[in-house]
């Protein structure tokens, strides 16, 4: 809203370079690898060449535990609002939003059970997603699983998304991958011949909560100002999977998320190795 928007430009000038700008770098290049215009003759093509966007702002502030100062940029945990997270589930869902992409991560660790508060989290999240299903709304959330090359399970916010088995219905979790160099006689003797071609990006986190994976490291994509440029983390892997998501969607209107996500984790055909079980 306005109030958000006067405090958020109150800490920069709105010019390149200042933190304003910097911090919608992430969102237009995640915006521009789901739906750029395609067949243009400009920058780049989004996987979806023909989808209706949606934006929100999940608003999120830095706080000095001291000082309880509103920061930017800084060291410090974001303090997120659960009740804002579900707003703009609901709202986006609410106006027919098929796939909600959400590139976000947490630096914090945790032990299940060891923060009183998520199990409401998790509890929350599934009520949110059982009382849309039942007004006839689907959608299906997007995350990216983090960059900290660690189970996804260790992160409370990837936890409550998947608790229940409404929210795991309605969530798909995304590691990222990458190129590898390989020869070409190595594809020979691989039951699947892709498998030689990709693997673990060097920072993704990775688990047996993690549901498909996608290309994340230097995707090169749209910036503020008409600019284009690289990006890595599981936050550029998310949203191609959210564009193929999105095209199943439109393939198949009538699918629920459950069905768009068996086939998302089902019949593709790229592998990436695996690392030790991971």
């Amino acid at each position: 809203n306005m109030e958000d928007l006067v405090r958020y430009r109150a800490k920069g000038t709105n010019e390149p370079g200042e933190d304003y700008m910097g911090l919608l770098r992430h969102g237009t290049h995640v915006t521009g690898t789901i739906g750029a215009i395609t067949n243009n003759g400009l920058g780049v093509a989004g996987v979806n060449q023909d989808c209706e966007m949606f934006f929100f702002h999940h608003w999120h502030f830095l706080v000095d535990p001291a000082t309880r100062e509103i920061l930017y940029y800084t060291s410090y945990e974001p303090e997120m609002s659960t009740f804002e997270f579900h707003v703009s589930v609901v709202t986006l869902a609410s106006q027919d939003c098929r796939v909600i992409n959400y590139s976000i991560g947490r630096i914090n660790t945790s032990i299940p059970g060891a923060n009183p508060w998520e199990q409401m989290e998790t509890d929350g999240y599934g009520e949110v997603c059982t009382r849309l299903e039942e007004l006839g709304y689907d959608f299906l959330l997007v995350k990216a699983a983090g960059n900290d090359t660690k189970d996804s399970s260790q992160y409370a916010c990837n936890r409550s998304l998947i608790g229940t088995e409404a929210g795991k219905r309605h969530t798909l979790i995304v590691a990222s991958i990458e190129n590898t160099k390989v020869s070409t006689d190595s594809f020979s003797d691989t039951k699947y011949p892709a498998v030689a071609g990709y693997e673990l990006s060097y920072f993704s986190n990775y688990g047996e909560i993690v549901d498909v994976a996608a290309p994340g490291t230097d995707i090169f994509n749209t910036l503020p100002y008409h600019e284009y440029g690289l990006m890595s983390g599981t936050s550029m892997a998310a949203p191609n999977a959210a564009g193929v998501a999105s095209l199943i969607y439109a393939a198949n209107p009538e699918y629920t998320s459950d069905q768009v996500k068996r086939i998302l984790m089902e019949e593709t055909d790229t592998f990436s190795p695996d690392y030790d079980g991971r």
